[in-house]
């Protein structure tokens, strides 16, 4: 989607060598490029070098805005090539990470309510889908009040699946269960 709004589009993403492929064109004018790192902590640095390599071109880093997908690892990266080449920095904040329950669901999620306080901090704008996570941010960050904007999350066009046959009878594969949510 994001193609469809800029000329040119370039995606690193952090991933561990499990997902080692090489950077690849997915259309004309957006390109994709995994860390292919060790581990997450190892793909800030692989990614920071990746963009170094990919992205800078005859003294010029050619990003306009570097957009992080999440105010942790992503938003840090982020912030760290925006600073790096004096860039925007558009953060997106689609988890409530301040609500308790977020900080029970993995034992480095404390640490990352850290890292997104410093990146929102640092950002010049900032993407939330609720207006309840933008009074939170603003309840935390008294600066950032201008910097919000509430946006829902990106929906392409969804009538190939609306209009989709199914290809299996769930009812038949799982005969045991009267209600099936399919999610």
């Amino acid at each position: 989607g994001y193609g469809d709004l800029f000329e040119e589009v370039h995606v690193i993403v952090l991933t561990t060598e499990k997902f080692d492929f090489g950077g690849i064109q997915v259309r004309d004018n957006v390109w994709i490029y995994p860390t292919s790192s060790h581990s997450l902590l190892w793909s800030l640095y692989d990614g920071y070098r990746l963009a170094k390599r990919e992205l800078y071109f005859a003294e010029n880093f050619r990003a306009d805005v570097v957009i992080g997908s999440d105010p942790f690892e992503c938003g840090l990266l982020a912030r760290f090539l925006a600073r790096r080449y004096s860039r925007g920095l558009y953060i997106d904040v689609l988890n409530n990470f301040y609500d308790a329950y977020f900080r029970t669901q993995n034992e480095h999620n404390d640490t990352r309510v850290l890292v997104a306080r410093y990146v929102l901090k640092h950002a010049n704008r900032i993407r939330v889908t609720e207006a309840s996570m933008r009074e939170r941010i603003i309840k935390q960050h008294k600066n950032a009040e201008g910097k919000i904007s509430i946006l829902p999350q990106f929906v392409a066009d969804l009538s190939e699946w609306r209009d989709a046959q199914p290809t299996k009878d769930l009812h038949q594969l799982y005969p045991q269960f009267k209600f099936i949510i399919l999610m």
